[in-house]
């Protein structure tokens, strides 16, 4: 597997972060679950993420406008979308050049 990590030095000092996978050898995140669904205002979002690899995610409302972006090596993340208005909200989130799009009932 292709990895690197990113160092700076300074006045002497190295820094090493830890080690990132390059997106041709990254492992696919995949079985996603939002619960609940619909919601009362906060859902859950659980994946598999073997790789520990950065997720990005995207809140967008019925009319396509990206209202939130998150980024996270968790295999979790709690969304609040209570002050949104109710409605319909997706979440869309890449993994491995595929995009997903899930649907959030709001309010439950």
């Amino acid at each position: 597997a292709c990895t690197y990590f990113i160092q700076v030095e300074h006045n002497g000092c190295v820094v090493t972060s830890e080690e990132y996978y390059y997106g041709a050898t990254a492992k696919k995140i995949n079985s996603l679950e939002i619960s609940p669904n619909p919601t009362k205002g906060r859902v859950k979002v659980r994946f598999h993420n073997p790789k520990n690899q950065y997720v990005y995610l995207h809140l967008m409302n019925n009319n396509g406008v990206r209202l939130d972006n998150y980024l996270t090596k968790s295999t979790e993340l709690d969304i609040d979308i209570s002050r949104y208005p109710s409605g319909i909200y997706y979440l869309y989130f890449d993994s491995r050049n595929a995009c997903r799009k899930y649907a959030i009932s709001w309010p439950g």
